[in-house]
């Protein structure tokens, strides 16, 4: 059920993102601020009634589970096309294909969100494959979306993969 829903879900991204956003910026080498890490899990709530003062090491993201993962897509797809990511990891072939890959895969989970999906547990995973595109690991999933005229490929074991021309 899982896999025909992702399935679905990945057919829907290749609709709705803009495709262009993914690729571009692919090989600039720009300088900025590298992307900060998306926060594992969302804020406790207070125990008294009333507001407190918001703890300034408090580095979780405030919002929807749905929007942190927003947040995490904006800042990877920005850090990406400013060339700041290429300052936390080599901006190398392999790199380049497992960003895209965790570009779809953060997209895919999304999207299954905005559908009514349970959220549980994406804000782990998420933080678990941003933890190895850092450490340049293969990220563990497989994908395979066919485009108009290409098609992206990404072995989640190896971390192989890329563009091909259909």
């Amino acid at each position: 059920m899982i896999a025909i829903v992702s399935a679905i879900v990945i057919t829907i991204v290749v609709l709705c993102v803009a495709v262009g956003s993914l690729l571009s910026g692919l090989g600039r080498n720009d300088s900025a601020q590298p992307p900060a890490p998306v926060p594992v899990e969302p804020s406790e709530p207070s125990a008294s009634s009333e507001p407190s003062e918001p703890d300034p090491n408090d580095t979780t993201v405030d919002g929807s589970v749905e929007m942190q993962l927003q947040g995490l897509l904006d800042r990877y797809k920005t850090a990406r096309t400013d060339g700041s990511l290429w300052e936390q990891i080599p901006d190398t072939a392999f790199n380049q294909t497992a960003v895209s890959a965790f570009l779809y895969i953060i997209t895919d989970m999304k999207l299954a969100l905005s559908w009514g999906g349970d959220s549980e547990g994406y804000l782990e995973e998420a933080a678990e494959l941003e933890r190895r595109l850092l450490n340049e690991e293969p990220l563990g999933t497989d994908i395979s979306i066919k485009l108009s005229d290409r098609t992206f490929t990404y072995d989640g074991t190896t971390g192989a993969g890329g563009y091909t021309d259909n």
